[in-house]
């Protein structure tokens, strides 16, 4: 496993200054912010794919006894790329993990992985 650092090549992973983490194949970039969202962008980092506001829900969250549990702030020292080659092909995985704290009682883990292959560059896979 590779443990990357918010110093890596902007090719495929690199970190922005306002805390983003950019993970990048030839024809689509994912941006987590430091919540855990993700953002879709087009290859110009401008152009955003989807829409991740407060009235928006990202596609992967939880509700607590009616309560959604928000603010997953992102473990920077636990942030992993490695190279990976399944049926796909070749490609890189990333994974990002983030904690939310509710009410200083419980703390719950959330680890993100998602995979881009250089044979199919502008899809995400997320292994199971």
């Amino acid at each position: 496993m590779i443990v990357c650092s918010c110093s890596a090549s902007k090719e495929d992973f690199s970190c922005s200054s306002d805390g983003g983490i950019w993970f990048r194949n030839s024809d689509i970039c994912l941006r987590f912010d430091p919540n855990m969202y993700v953002t879709v962008y087009t290859p110009n980092e401008v152009t955003a794919l989807n829409v991740v506001d407060a009235v928006t829900k990202p596609a992967d969250f939880i509700v607590i006894d009616g309560s959604e549990v928000t603010g997953f702030a992102v473990d920077r020292d636990r942030i992993r790329k490695e190279p990976v080659e399944t049926f796909f092909g070749k490609g890189n995985r990333l994974t990002v993990t983030g904690v939310a704290d509710l009410n200083g009682e419980i703390k719950i883990e959330k680890t993100l992985t998602v995979e881009l292959y250089g044979n199919f560059p502008d899809a995400v896979s997320q292994p199971c």
